[in-house]
């Protein structure tokens, strides 16, 4: 049962064991987050208490005194009472158990000592062990936090459950991080300039999304160590990182503001500053000024940082140089030109053949910003992105890669864009949609339909959401004259956006790309499950999947793919009908799979648009007529004036709802009849139908079995046949009956 939510004071009152955080020690401490840190520690109090209580289900009120209420452990800084003898022994029996691996026995006695005496403080530790090493990782950080809370003014305890709270974090993310915050305040609570620990939370606020209270703990520390390089480059990921992607100008100016004094200082005295600088620190801080629209700043700190890294810090005459960046090329021949350049003072390594790819392509994207389409190539030619060496060294900068294809896509570089866009479906974690959807529009300028249908196709097939790949795909097929294809195409898109505006989810960028919230986003080093799924916190699956046959590939190759899906779900049908004996056979456990392989069969009947009326077909979509409408006194969207173009020009049968539409052609290109459907006939596609319905219905999911028995009765084909209606309508009848006695209708 769910626990009430109480004050501090209540549980107080209640316990005095409770860790109290008063808001006034933590308005001292200039924490901005000091109430939403006092709802943690009640919530945290309670699930002490509701963990120890747990340990005692065995024993009624195990460890309870007289009153049957838990122990009281005063509050106060004294020192821990000296454990009975019999404690003792015990524990030296626990231990001896645990030590020879015998578990259970070691955590029987370590029950019995809760039992006994709850405040136990190294029973607690040695169960935490236990848990350890069996592998339950959530209740071994549960132990840890009840030794702290017996400790609560030791800041240590506080801080080693914090760090295996991190270290579990990846299993445990709902339980770990919001304890690991907790354990870090109490630790800053007991003593506030811990600088480990703040950092610590941080670290750990800062992966949950609290972005603004990482930086107040990071700005912190980095007044009393400004001059600490790790705690500054966080503070860079953590001020660069936004949840609406619009970075914050102030925290920006923070963050450059530490790197500028730690730059200065590690020039000038390097032997006072805690770390050396690296190539990330010059893309970081490049990338923090290119953040706030300083283009050109951006390239003078880049060049000027990564030639003092690679030695040349004396040639400052460069700094004046802000034309181009010919001292970066491969070579000397623009270099020469240069009066104060002489080559005999550095190897070639020190020049461009000693910058990294990364900070390479960082130049070309903000020469691209600035509108020099010429040094921005230039520096492209230094990279071969179809050079397996190149996309090794710059596979980690996914987002970079990006921005780049975005920029050289918008500044009409259609050929190079592609290349870019080409590498980001080849990295690790999949192909990003925005880039298959990208890699589309170049084939469209480039005059190339067919492979952008394959970039389409292939992005709404990545998300099956995507609005904007939908609609460059109808503007497609609008061309070649497949008007049906384009207006189911656009119907979909405008169900999607209604479903969109319903949640209040923000509708997509011009780019195609959504709203998103990329939350932990690293500007130089980052994992790829974002950029790979393009979409956070969507409307996942909304539109049902369904088969989409290339239109504009060649005669020949179409009909060898819509062979191939024949053949592949005949063969599917043949599993269906092999797992049905086998359930007849008494194999009620294989009643799962044959679930799901009959949900495939049925899923592609159902999206066949030849079966369905227009309105039908737009209810298996989840879209009425009515939803089709523009709203009154609503202004008329691009996708409500395609549908009316496309509406306009296309006979939708919405008159005549047995009839086949116009333009409707055989849905998998094999031998479709009066009698069959991908070689199935409708009397098997039927039993199909109503045997998953019933399925449905014995396993209680009966909106499920009412829309399949809804999808069988509004197919043109079975409503054609009073036969197929009278077993279709009482399947119907029995469906509504619940089954009382029917489980299969084998």
């Amino acid at each position: 049962m769910r626990q009430p939510s109480l004050s501090t004071a209540q549980l107080t009152q209640q316990d005095p064991n409770i860790v109290q955080f008063s808001s006034e020690d933590e308005i001292s401490d200039v924490d901005s987050d000091a109430e939403e840190l006092e709802q943690d520690i009640v919530k945290f109090n309670v699930s002490v208490r509701s963990f120890l209580a747990s340990h005692h289900g065995s024993s009624a009120q195990a460890g309870a005194g007289t009153d049957g209420q838990f122990p009281r452990i005063g509050r106060g800084p004294r020192k821990a009472a000296e454990p009975r003898g019999d404690i003792k022994a015990r524990l030296s029996k626990a231990n001896r158990a645990f030590m020879m691996g015998d578990y259970q026995e070691a955590r029987d006695t370590i029950y019995e000592i809760i039992r006994i005496n709850a405040e136990t403080h190294q029973a607690w530790t040695t169960l935490a062990s236990i848990f350890r090493e069996e592998g339950h990782a959530d209740k071994a950080l549960m132990s840890m936090v009840y030794a702290a809370h017996l400790r609560p003014k030791v800041a240590d305890e506080w801080l080693k459950c914090a760090a295996f709270a991190v270290d579990i974090a990846d299993e445990h993310p709902d339980v770990a991080l919001p304890t690991a915050r907790v354990c870090y305040s109490a630790a800053l609570q007991t003593d506030g300039e811990n600088l480990d620990a703040r950092m610590g939370r941080g670290l750990v606020q800062l992966r949950l999304g609290q972005v603004s209270h990482a930086i107040s703990d990071y700005k912190k520390v980095l007044a009393k160590r400004p001059l600490h390089l790790d705690l500054i480059r966080r503070l860079a990921e953590a001020c660069i990182d936004s949840r609406d992607g619009s970075p914050s100008p102030s925290r920006i100016s923070a963050a450059v503001a530490a790197y500028d004094f730690f730059f200065l200082r590690w020039s000038e005295q390097p032997d006072t500053v805690d770390g050396t600088i690296s190539w990330y620190d010059i893309g970081i801080y490049s990338e923090l000024l290119a953040s706030r629209g300083n283009f050109a700043e951006a390239i003078s700190k880049l060049k000027s940082q990564s030639r003092q890294l690679l030695g040349r810090q004396d040639d400052v005459f460069w700094d004046a140089w802000v034309a181009d960046d010919r001292e970066w090329d491969t070579d000397e021949t623009r270099r020469a030109a240069v009066l104060a350049y002489s080559s005999n003072l550095h190897g070639d390594d020190t020049y461009g053949n000693g910058l990294p790819p990364d900070l390479r392509l960082r130049l070309a994207l903000y020469r691209l910003n600035l509108g020099d389409k010429d040094e921005g190539l230039a520096h492209l030619t230094h990279v071969a992105p179809d050079d397996e060496a190149t996309r090794e060294q710059i596979s980690s900068f996914p987002f970079l890669i990006q921005d780049l294809a975005n920029r050289l896509y918008t500044s009409e570089l259609i050929s190079e864009a592609l290349a870019y866009y080409r590498i980001l479906c080849t990295l690790p974690g999949g192909a990003s949609p925005m880039a298959l959807l990208q890699m589309g529009r170049c084939h469209i300028i480039k005059n190339d339909p067919r492979a952008a249908e394959e970039g389409f196709l292939a992005a709404i097939e990545a998300d099956c959401d995507n609005i904007a790949a939908r609609v460059a795909l109808a503007s497609l097929y609008t061309d070649a004259n497949e008007h049906e294809e384009a207006l189911i195409l656009i119907t979909e898109a405008v169900a999607l956006k209604r479903r969109r505006e319903q949640r209040g989810d923000p509708l997509d960028r011009e780019d195609g790309t959504p709203q998103e919230n990329v939350a932990g986003r690293k500007p130089l080093e980052i994992s790829l499950d974002q950029i790979s799924s393009g979409k956070q916190g969507g409307i996942s699956q909304v539109m049902p999947r369904r088969w989409r046959p290339r239109r504009l590939v060649d005669p020949s190759k179409r009909r060898e793919n819509e062979i191939e899906r024949a053949r592949r779900l005949s063969s599917q049908y043949l599993i269906v009908q092999r797992l049905k004996c086998q359930i007849k056979a008494g194999r009620t456990d294989l009643v799962p799979e044959w679930m799901a392989a009959g949900r495939e069969l049925i899923d592609d009947f159902r999206s066949s648009r030849k079966f369905y009326s227009w309105d039908k077909y737009l209810k298996f979509m989840g879209l009425t007529g009515q939803d089709m409408r523009r709203r009154p006194g609503s202004q008329t969207s691009d996708l409500d004036a395609m549908v009316e173009k496309l509406s306009s020009g296309l006979e939708t049968d919405a008159t005549n709802p047995d009839a086949m539409p116009a333009g409707a052609t055989s849905a998998a290109g094999a031998t479709t009849s009066h009698q069959d459907y991908q070689g199935i006939s409708f009397d098997d596609w039927l039993d199909l139908f109503l045997d998953y319905a019933i399925y449905l219905a014995v396993s209680g999911q009966h909106e499920e079995s009412y829309r399949v028995c809804e999808a069988a009765r509004d197919c043109t084909v079975f409503t054609a046949s009073a036969d197929y209606a009278f077993q279709i309508y009482l399947t119907w009848s029995g469906r509504l009956l619940k089954f009382p006695s029917v489980t299969c209708r084998c």
